[in-house]
C-alpha cells in the first residue's frame, strides 16, 4: 500500500489545499488535525529558529560542525531526486568539513527518487560494499574501472547514451563556465511571450512581462523533483506553457554540443497585485520537433506561477 501511494496520479486532498486562502490550516484538510510539525516548519525557516532545537525535535544535521571527525560518507541521488539540491548541499558540507575531497564521493544518476532505487539497484549495492571495503576493510578494491566506484564525483549524462559520465574532482565541478541569460520582455507589458540573450539589454529596451493568476485554476506543475515515480523526471511542457499564466522567455537556438551542470537560478523583478506570492521558474530544453522537455538546444525559462 504505501509503495502505491508513491504512485498516485495525485495526491488526496492537494487540490482542495490549493483553493484555500492560506496554507496555515493545510494540515487539518489534509489530516483532519492540527500538526505540529507542519505548523512549525512553516514558521521556523532557519536552522537557528528554537522550534528545530527543542527537545526530541528533528535537527537540521550540521555534518560541517564533524570536521576532520566527519567519517568517510558515500552520497547516491537522482538528477530528479526531490532531496537532490540537499544532497549536493552535503557533499560541499562534508568536503569543507573534513578539508578535502578524500573520503566523500557524489554519485548522481539519471533517474527520480524510486526510479534510480529501481533502475540502479545493483550499481549502487556494489559501490556500497565497495566503499565498504576500501573504508572499512581497509581493502585496495579490485582495480574497478566503472566510475560510480572510482570517481570522487559521478555524473550521469541525461540526453545522451546510456551510462554516459561525467566525471570531476569535486562539486562544483572545475573548469566549468557560469551561463547567464537576459530576460528581454515587450514595451507594452502586455504579453507573457519573452526573450532570453546573453548580453543584457539597454535599460530602455528591457520591456516587461505580464500574467494573470486565477488561484481557482491553479497553474499545473509537470516533470522534474517529485517523490512520486509517475510524475518525476523529464516531461513535455507544451501544454503547460500554452497556459495564459505562465511566461515563457525564448533563446536562439543553440548552434553546437552543450553539456550544462550545475544549480540553475533566477533573478527576477516584479510587482504583483495579491499580498504574496510564490514563483517557479524552470530551465527547459526546446527539441526538434518542437516538443518540450523539462531539464533541471535552444533554452527556455518558464513556468513562473
Amino acid at each position: 500500500a504505501q509503495f502505491r501511494f508513491f504512485a498516485l496520479s495525485e495526491f488526496p486532498g492537494l487540490r482542495e489545499i490549493g483553493l484555500q486562502s492560506s496554507l496555515a490550516s493545510a494540515d487539518e484538510t489534509l489530516w483532519h488535525r492540527p500538526n505540529s510539525l507542519f505548523r512549525g516548519g512553516m514558521t521556523w525557516r532557519l536552522p537557528t529558529d528554537p522550534f528545530w532545537g527543542e527537545e526530541g525535535r528533528d535537527r537540521w544535521c550540521d555534518l560541517e560542525s564533524l570536521g576532520k571527525d566527519c567519517p568517510p560518507i558515500r552520497l547516491v541521488s537522482g538528477w530528479w531526486d526531490i532531496f537532490l539540491r540537499q544532497t549536493l548541499d552535503d557533499f560541499a558540507s562534508i568536503v569543507r568539513a573534513r578539508g578535502a575531497s578524500t573520503g566523500v564521493r557524489l554519485v548522481v544518476y539519471a533517474g527520480g527518487h524510486f526510479g534510480v532505487a529501481g533502475s540502479r539497484g545493483k550499481d549502487i549495492a556494489d559501490g556500497v560494499f565497495a566503499w565498504y571495503d576500501e573504508h572499512i576493510l581497509q581493502l585496495n578494491g579490485d582495480g574497478s574501472d566503472d566510475p560510480a566506484t572510482s570517481s570522487t564525483v559521478c555524473l550521469e549524462v541525461f540526453g545522451s547514451s546510456p551510462s554516459e559520465f561525467l566525471e570531476f574532482s569535486t562539486w562544483p565541478p572545475p573548469g566549468t563556465t557560469p551561463m547567464h541569460f537576459f530576460c528581454r520582455g515587450v514595451q507594452n507589458g502586455s504579453c507573457r511571450l519573452g526573450t532570453l540573450i546573453a548580453e543584457a539589454p539597454p535599460q530602455d529596451e528591457c520591456g516587461s512581462l505580464r500574467y494573470v493568476y486565477d488561484p481557482w485554476d491553479p497553474t499545473p506543475y509537470a516533470g522534474g523533483g517529485w517523490l512520486n515515480l509517475r510524475k518525476d523526471g523529464p516531461k513535455k511542457q507544451r501544454s503547460i506553457e500554452q497556459r495564459s499564466d505562465v511566461l515563457v522567455l525564448t533563446s536562439a537556438a543553440v548552434e553546437s554540443p552543450l553539456d550544462i551542470v550545475g544549480i540553475v537560478k533566477a533573478r527576477l523583478f516584479m510587482s504583483c497585485s495579491a499580498k504574496e506570492c510564490d514563483v517557479v521558474a524552470r530551465l527547459c530544453v526546446v527539441r526538434a520537433p518542437r516538443w518540450i522537455d523539462q531539464l533541471d538546444l535552444q533554452l527556455r525559462v518558464s513556468g513562473l506561477e
